[in-house]
């Protein structure tokens, strides 16, 4: 049995009824195979959770990744366009990613050098944010601006797939605003070094 098997049958799972409902029981019976065989592969929920998790950063850095432009600017914008296009769109693996504490990593606080070698996703956004302080279009420290986008975005999205009834109005359009109304409020001032 093969990994990338185990790991699209848990996703399939995931989808259809949810994280907390995945097991590793459940995920044998509908692989037909024996509990044990996953172990071979994971060693528990946890790291089926964690393996899924990485697998949609692996695919959204990928995607993010492709966001170049003469404009450093439009760069950063439709990379967090693009961010979160992917979040509404998977919505199974954006929760999977950021909403379901099982799939977290260990909580240890993580350095700025840290956070970008961890997650290949966030470095490619604070390498946009570099791009746009190295042109001079916003000025600050690139650490604090990339956390600053991506906490309006992620909350955004998250908002969105928590609470569908809210009148968000047209979602695309709505986290289009919130991009532009972030990004709109680093241009005005110099970003200074989280604490």
């Amino acid at each position: 049995m093969l990994r990338d098997r185990v790991l699209d049958a848990a996703a399939i799972i995931v989808e259809r009824d949810g994280a907390g409902a995945l097991s590793m029981r459940k995920l044998a019976l509908d692989l037909d195979c024996a509990p044990m065989t996953l172990y071979a592969y994971f060693d528990d929920k946890h790291a089926l959770l964690l393996a899924l998790a990485q697998r949609s950063f692996d695919a959204l850095a990928e995607r993010l990744a492709g966001h170049t432009s003469h404009d450093p600017l439009e760069a950063l914008r439709n990379l967090y366009i693009d961010y979160a296009l992917f979040g509404l769109r998977n919505p199974d693996d954006y929760r999977t990613m950021f909403m379901t504490p099982e799939a977290q990593s260990p909580r240890e606080r993580k350095g700025p050098e840290q956070m970008l070698a961890d997650n290949a996703a966030f470095a490619v956004g604070a390498q946009r944010a570099l791009d746009c302080v190295e042109s001079g279009v916003l000025t600050g420290n690139t650490h604090a601006m990339t956390t600053l986008l991506w906490t309006a975005v992620h909350g955004a999205i998250a908002a969105i797939l928590t609470f569908p009834a809210f009148p968000f109005g047209d979602p695309e359009a709505y986290v289009n605003r919130v991009v532009d109304l972030t990004i709109g409020a680093l241009r005005t001032q110099h970003i200074e070094a989280i604490a």
